[in-house]
């Protein structure tokens, strides 16, 4: 998914929920196993693969290296690969197949030294006929150790590399003791006997890339910095691979997510949601939003602060006097302060679509939110504002311009004040107004949370309620036609 699309929405999560009482100083940092759990298809990671493949110019490679070991320089290569194939077993098996359909390697010169005489033979080599391909089979495993998902290469087998890897005698020797074709009717069966032990050589560097590739942390683990509104400081929050599941159709990967010295989440049990070998998606759990909720405020101080940017123009412009008439008797300047804390954790709650299956609701439970406002020395409060109901609820829908667009499905506020006068009516319809605000802009500004790996790109096609999961299920995107280019031009 894009990275800018998965901050915003923790992002959002932590303002709405950067209110809420903190954790207790003795309570266990626990990881929420499960958070996040994603399926892809056979089909959808062989297009993965090969467009990537193609992105890298792997299909056709050519070049040259001026010395390739000791003795041996001047080596020009050229060779055609065919689309690679990605066959899935199970334990995190994976096998990719490979057809070099057609090849030629020439090694300008070779240097040895043959019975006290440095011999040189140039134009040697080797070639793949097209008639007769090179299979190559390249056996890696994925695991999931500590948190870390690695690449591991087990095994490389060439299909008869003897045979198919066919031989070019050398066009001219140099200070050759012997007659070019006695050497080379002695070294031909020696450089047949370093071919058969090729795959040994292909291991060896295969398990070198699948090492790097897989990197000190693993792969596949996102960190993020939480930033507390009171002081400033931050902690870190981390997705991170726990368990996958591999068989014949699909690759299921399972995350979870944790604060960064919580005790890492084990990879064992049943997935929650079944692995599909026709759709990809993505499911995400509403335990992964709880999560987020409790590391964005473990540090939340309830003691009064002052008002500043936005509201504290507001205030000395008497703009919330509407809002609040308590305030038209006091001045305007005042340094007032405020507190919030939550009486009610918040809540984020996937509910079945009211039409059919295929329609989930995000909803928003922000009940029991208390705004205390305090005298300028912050030692008296003034009045109290209590938000006794606050259901926010709203269905993603795929916007014809393309990414995802949101509809209000519920908008309910209900306000109750103590001390000071506010308008709690008011109040309520001004908070309507601004979620409906928020909600309508993604109609004209969707949001476009792709999964891409290279140039290859899965984009949401549908929306369902699991369990406590919103499975967005996941499709290749369709060519633009003449209309929607129209359209993306003119947003």
């Amino acid at each position: 998914m894009n990275r800018s699309v998965l901050c915003r929405c923790l992002l959002a999560a932590a303002v709405l929920v950067a209110v809420c009482p903190a954790r207790a100083a003795g309570e266990p940092r626990v990881a929420e196993a499960d958070a996040v759990v994603v399926n892809l298809t056979r089909n959808d990671l062989n297009r993965m693969v090969g467009d990537s493949f193609a992105a890298a110019g792997v299909r056709r490679l050519q070049g040259n290296k001026a010395r390739m070991s000791r003795g041996v320089r001047d080596v020009t290569y050229r060779a055609e690969i065919s689309d690679p194939v990605l066959s899935l077993a199970a334990d995190g098996r994976i096998a990719l197949n490979v057809d070099v359909l057609d090849a030629d390697v020439r090694v300008g010169e070779i240097e040895r030294r043959i019975i006290g005489r440095k011999t040189r033979c140039m134009g040697t080599g080797l070639r793949v006929d097209p008639d007769e391909p090179l299979h190559v089979r390249l056996d890696l495993r994925l695991a999931v150790e500590g948190g870390a998902l690695r690449v591991v290469a087990e095994d490389v087998e060439l299909s008869e590399p003897r045979k198919r890897l066919k031989l070019t005698k050398p066009v001219e020797c140099r200070n050759k003791v012997l007659p070019k074709w006695m050497m080379w009717w002695i070294g031909k069966p020696l450089l047949k006997r370093r071919l058969a032990r090729l795959d040994e050589v292909l291991l060896e560097r295969a398990a070198e890339d699948a090492d790097e590739l897989s990197g000190a942390d693993g792969l596949l683990r996102e960190r993020w910095n939480v930033v507390s509104p009171d002081d400033g400081s931050t902690h870190d929050l981390q997705l991170y691979p726990q368990g996958l599941h591999t068989d014949d159709g699909s690759l299921q990967l399972r995350f979870a997510v944790a604060d960064g010295s919580d005790t890492p989440a084990s990879g064992g049990g049943a997935p929650p949601i079944a692995a599909s070998e026709t759709t990809s998606y993505v499911a995400i759990s509403e335990g992964f939003f709880d999560h987020v909720m409790r590391s964005a405020i473990h540090s939340i101080s309830m003691q009064p602060r002052s008002i500043e940017g936005s509201a504290a123009k507001m205030f000395k412009s008497r703009t919330l006097q509407t809002l609040i008439p308590g305030l038209r008797d006091r001045e305007s300047s005042a340094g007032y302060s405020y507190s919030l804390r939550f009486t009610e954790r918040p809540a984020v709650r996937f509910e079945p679509g009211p039409e059919n299956d295929t329609d989930a609701v995000i909803a928003l439970d922000l009940s029991g939110l208390e705004v205390t406002m305090w005298d300028v020395a912050g030692e008296e409060p003034i009045g109290v504002l209590d938000i006794v109901e606050a259901d926010v609820a709203f269905v993603p829908f795929l916007n014809v311009v393309g990414g995802v667009s949101f509809r209000l499905a519920r908008n309910q506020w209900r306000i109750v004040s103590r001390g000071i006068e506010f308008d709690d009516e008011l109040l309520g319809s001004t908070l309507q107004e601004i979620v409906f605000g928020e909600i309508f802009e993604t109609q004209y500004d969707p949001l476009s949370p792709d999964l891409g790996v290279g140039d290859s790109v899965l984009q949401p096609s549908a929306f369902r309620v699991t369990r406590d999961y919103l499975v967005v299920e996941l499709s290749e995107p369709e060519p633009a036609s003449p209309s929607d280019e129209v359209l993306h031009a003119n947003r």
